[in-house]
């Protein structure tokens, strides 16, 4: 059955996603103001430094909480238990967190190499910022693959409005550091888990082929994400180093506004989208509605993303402002990333081979990305970074949107 023609299906599901998009929007309007109420108390120097911070968070502890999340929708919409499914998660989790903390201590404690000078006092909050965000991620994932995604809207918004009520409290406080941008969304994920709780019911400990079937799915998934990652985040390091924190707090505020933002409308769209896409059997009518769909998008929405970067960089002042160019092809990059994240997670849906080329590209992005960046950025400065960005976003929309073809004409398929 094709879900995209049947009314009896297409109505829950557009339901379902309205209300999911209501609620998520408002919530990063809410996490906006939260990030520009503290950018503006901050300063360029500092919103770097934060941002390298969750740069450096989201290189090592994102990727693998996506990945089980990825693996958690998948094995739940595949049929598997739900409670089982979530109990394998949590335990990769809790392993992968202890690995992660003894390798930072020691690298701490043996040396004196530190990516960002001072880094050793944000050390609680960092431990705070990335336990809160890898187990905040698996119970979104969780959610998603039961289809609870107007409790995940709702949750969404409240913990949402409770970021901008702490940065609100922290600004009053005075002596705004790069900290409390961490500490806000520390509190808005720890929230997100506690209220979560009266839906997690009845997890299971996992069996042996359980733990088989999570990881064989989440691992070429979170590489994938680690590709991204590093697509994502290098270039702030990059600029900070060749240049300075000042440059780099410019160049992240101006990705904040354009990719950041964008690509959480991505999670919107998969929350509703991706465990259908699993389960349904027709990938080959799906791949080519996505693919007619990408024109729309990219005409409607790079206008509205330009508006939005150009009139709040305007507000936070000169010392934000990219110059109206930059701020066009941050758009246009940003919309570009947007669709080439939905195709490569369509692609994903295939099964595990398609996953595997996900994180085959985008680990090939990445490599390009970096490549560009040592090369461009001291000759050019932030417009090197900026068409670095802008090649390693071509690459993958290019290569998704050609192996989404090959599935829309099923010369693709397992």
């Amino acid at each position: 059955m094709n879900f995209y023609k049947s009314a009896s299906l297409a109505h829950p599901l557009m339901q379902r996603l309205g209300v999911l998009a209501a609620c998520t929007v408002l919530a990063n309007v809410f996490s906006l103001l939260a990030v520009v109420m503290l950018a503006r108390a901050m300063g360029t120097a500092n919103f770097g430094v934060y941002y390298l911070l969750v740069s450096g968070v989201n290189i090592f502890v994102v990727p693998i909480a996506l990945g089980l999340g990825a693996s958690i929708v998948h094995q739940i919409a595949s049929g598997e238990l739900p409670g089982r499914v979530l109990g394998a998660a949590a335990i990769y989790a809790v392993g992968y967190l202890l690995i992660l903390c003894t390798v930072y201590e020691v690298i701490v404690s043996q040396t004196n190499i530190l990516l960002v000078n001072g880094l050793q006092n944000f050390s609680l909050n960092l431990a705070g910022f990335a336990v809160a965000t890898i187990f905040g991620l698996l119970v979104d994932a969780y959610l998603r693959g039961l289809k609870k995604t107007k409790v995940l809207g709702l949750l969404r918004l409240c913990t949402g409005f409770l970021n901008i009520i702490v940065a609100a409290l922290i600004i009053i406080m005075g002596n705004v550091g790069p900290e409390a941008p961490l500490t806000t969304r520390t509190v808005e994920l720890t929230a997100f888990i506690v209220l979560s709780l009266y839906w997690i019911r009845g997890i299971n400990f996992p069996n042996l082929k359980m733990m088989k079937d999570v990881f064989k799915y989440a691992l070429p998934a979170s590489i994938s994400v680690i590709g991204l990652a590093i697509f994502v985040g290098s270039d702030k390091f990059i600029i900070a180093s060749l240049l300075d924190l000042s440059e780099a707090g410019r160049y992240s505020i101006a990705f904040f506004l354009s990719y950041t933002l964008v690509s959480r409308g991505v999670d919107i769209v998969l929350a509703i989208f991706f465990p259908e896409a699993v389960a349904n059997k027709n990938k080959a009518d799906m791949a080519s509605r996505l693919n007619q769909m990408t024109p729309k998008i990219l005409l409607f929405f790079t206008p509205l993303v330009f508006s939005v970067m150009w009139l709040v960089t305007k507000f936070l002042g000169d010392a934000f402002m990219i110059g109206l160019w930059r701020s066009f092809f941050f758009s246009l990059g940003g919309m570009l990333f947007f669709i080439a994240h939905l195709h490569w997670w369509m692609i994903s849906s295939v099964g595990s081979r398609g996953v595997t080329f996900f994180a085959l590209f985008s680990l090939l992005a990445s490599v390009l990305v970096v490549a560009l960046n040592l090369v461009l950025v001291t000759k050019f400065g932030l417009d090197g970074a900026l068409f670095s960005l802008l090649a390693g976003t071509l690459f993958l929309y290019i290569s998704g949107n050609m192996t989404l073809w090959k599935i829309s004409k099923g010369k693709w398929l397992p």
